[in-house]
C-alpha cells in the first residue's frame, strides 16, 4: 500500500481533514455550553449533525452507485469548507447565533451523508481486495491520529484565546482549511472510484434503494451485525458530551485539560488501528464484537467512577480503543462481502440504522445530562453496552 500513490493521496487528505474535524468537535459542545449553558441544546445541535443521514442516507447510497464518487467527495469537501468557515466570519462580525450553528450542523451532516458512503465504496477500487482490511485499518488510524492530536490542538486554541467563543471560532477556521486541503488531494487521484457501469434508467431510484435494503435484510449475518452496531452507537453517541460536562462540572477542568482527555481516547484508537488487522486474522467477527463491546463497557464505567482527570483518561483510552476496533471489524467485513455495484446502497442502508441511533442517542443524552448529571449517564451508557455484549454472546452473531 505504501507504493500505491492514489491510496496515499486519499489517506493524506483524510488525515488532515479528520484532524480539523477533531478540533471543531471539541469546540462545539464547549461553544454551545458557553452560549446557552444548556446540555439539551448541545445534544440537539450534535444530533443535527447526524440527522440528515437518516433522511438522505438511502437515496445517497443509490445515487452514489450512479454518480462519480470522486466528484461528489470534492463537492462535499468544498461545501464543508464554506460552512465551517462561516462560523469565524460570523464571530468576527458579532453575529454568531445558535440558529447559525444549527444550520452549519445540518450542512455538515448532509454532506457527510454523501461523503462517507462515497469514500467507503471507493476504497475497494483504490486498493486490491487482499489489502482491504489493512487499508481500512490505516484509514481508521488517521482517525486515531486525529483523535490523538486534535483535542490537544483544540484545547490549546481555545485556552489561548481570550474567550471560549473566540477559541471556538479559531477551531472552526482550522477545520475549514482542512477540508480545502482534502478537496485538493482528492482532485489529484487518478484511479476511478467506481467500476465501469451502465447508466441507470431514469426514475428507478426507488427500486435501487429497495435493492440495497433487500440485500441487507436477506443476509442474516449482515442484518444481525447491523442491529448490534445500531444499539452500540446509540449508547456511545452521548459519551463526548457527557465527558465534557463531567470534566467541566466535577473536575473544574479548563479547555486544555478537556482536550487531553480526548487525546487519551485518540491514543486508544490509534493503538487499536494497529492491533485490529492482527485481531481480524485470528479472531472471528462475532467473538471480536463480543470482547470489544464488553471492554468498551468497562472503559466507560471507569470514566463514570473516576475521581480525577487521570483516571478518566485511562478509561477513555480503553473505551476509545474498543470503539475504534468495533468499527474496523465491521467495515472490513462489509467491504469484503458486499458486491461493488451494491456497496453504496447496502452501506447506506446499514448506516441509516447507525446514524438514526446516533441522532437519537445524542439528543437523548443531552436531556439525560440536564436531568441526571454526567456520572449517572455514563454509568447508564456503560450498562447499556454491557447488555449488548451479553446479547452478542447469546445470539447467532457470536458465530460470525
Amino acid at each position: 500500500m505504501w507504493r500505491n500513490g492514489d491510496f496515499l493521496r486519499l489517506w493524506y487528505g483524510q488525515v488532515i481533514s479528520t484532524i480539523g474535524s477533531g478540533v471543531s468537535r471539541l469546540a462545539l459542545p464547549l461553544l454551545v455550553l458557553t452560549l446557552t449553558a444548556s446540555p439539551v441544546q448541545a445534544g440537539l445541535i450534535g444530533a443535527a449533525q447526524t440527522a440528515p443521514f437518516v433522511i438522505l442516507g438511502l437515496p445517497a447510497g443509490a445515487l452514489l452507485d450512479r454518480w462519480n464518487r470522486q466528484r461528489v467527495m470534492i463537492v462535499c469537501d468544498g461545501a464543508r469548507c464554506l460552512a465551517f468557515g462561516s462560523i469565524p466570519l460570523a464571530w468576527a462580525l458579532d453575529h454568531l447565533t445558535i440558529p447559525h450553528l444549527y444550520a452549519v450542523a445540518l450542512v455538515h451532516g448532509s454532506t457527510q451523508a454523501f461523503f462517507n458512503i462515497a469514500q467507503l465504496a471507493a476504497l475497494p477500487r483504490v486498493v486490491p481486495l487482499p489489502q482491504l482490511g489493512r487499508a481500512h485499518a490505516l484509514n481508521t488510524a488517521s482517525e486515531g491520529i486525529a483523535s490523538l492530536v486534535s483535542p490537544g490542538i483544540g484545547g490549546l486554541l481555545i485556552g489561548l484565546a481570550p474567550t471560549v467563543t473566540a477559541g471556538a471560532a479559531l477551531a472552526y477556521l482550522a477545520d475549514s482549511v482542512s477540508y480545502l486541503v482534502s478537496a485538493v488531494t482528492l482532485g489529484a487521484i487518478r484511479t476511478p472510484f467506481q467500476a465501469d457501469r451502465a447508466a441507470a434508467p431514469a426514475g428507478r431510484l426507488r427500486h435501487q434503494i429497495t435493492a440495497g435494503l433487500r440485500y441487507l435484510w436477506t443476509r442474516a449475518p449482515l442484518r444481525r451485525l447491523a442491529v448490534v452496531n445500531m444499539l452500540h452507537r446509540m449508547c456511545f453517541a452521548p459519551v463526548q458530551l457527557a465527558t465534557v460536562v463531567l470534566a467541566r462540572d466535577q473536575f473544574q477542568a479548563p479547555a486544555g485539560t478537556i482536550g487531553l482527555l480526548f487525546t487519551a481516547a485518540g491514543a486508544g484508537g490509534l493503538v487499536a488501528s494497529v492491533v485490529t488487522p492482527w485481531l481480524r486474522d485470528r479472531v472471528s467477527v462475532g467473538h471480536s464484537m463480543l470482547g470489544l463491546t464488553a471492554g468498551h463497557a468497562v472503559g466507560l464505567a471507569v470514566v463514570a467512577l473516576a475521581q480525577s482527570p487521570a483516571i478518566a483518561a485511562a478509561g477513555l483510552f480503553l473505551a476509545g480503543g474498543m470503539e475504534t476496533m468495533t468499527g474496523i471489524v465491521q467495515v472490513s467485513y462489509r467491504l469484503a462481502v458486499i458486491p461493488d455495484d451494491l456497496q453504496g446502497r447496502v452501506n447506506s442502508s446499514y448506516r441509516l440504522l447507525s446514524f438514526g441511533a446516533v441522532t437519537f442517542g445524542t439528543a437523548a443524552g443531552g436531556v439525560l445530562l440536564a436531568t441526571l448529571g454526567a456520572r449517572p449517564v455514563l454509568l447508564l451508557l456503560a450498562a447499556g453496552i454491557a447488555l449488548i455484549a451479553v446479547g452478542v454472546a447469546l445470539s447467532p452473531t457470536r458465530r460470525l
